[in-house]
């Protein structure tokens, strides 16, 4: 699923206009990256929670080299998924 999709599904099961869902849709992606930026963590009960983790340095070697490079610290995003999704996906796989 796309950001468009979502738009459409999110208008699909209200009453809002197709400017309205892009809106809501737009502001709750927004509001999200504006917490992991501030170094928030952003907890959707019953759907999981996302952070921000720090990737320490560390070495790496080129395959196509084998030239060994360094790697910067960093900082990446992180999902944990409740339990709840867990077993929703879990129960939707087919065997």
């Amino acid at each position: 699923m796309n950001k468009k999709k979502l738009i459409e599904l999110v208008k699909q099961d209200t009453e809002l206009t197709e400017q309205e869902s892009t809106r809501v849709v737009t502001e709750i992606l927004e509001t999200i990256t504006n917490s992991l930026s501030s170094g928030e963590k952003v907890d959707l009960r019953k759907f999981g929670i996302f952070s921000v983790t720090s990737r320490a340095a560390r070495k790496a070697r080129n395959i196509a080299t084998g030239e060994v490079i360094d790697i910067p610290p960093r900082k990446a995003v992180s999902f944990r998924a409740s339990s709840k999704l867990k077993q929703k996906i879990k129960s939707s796989v087919k065997n």
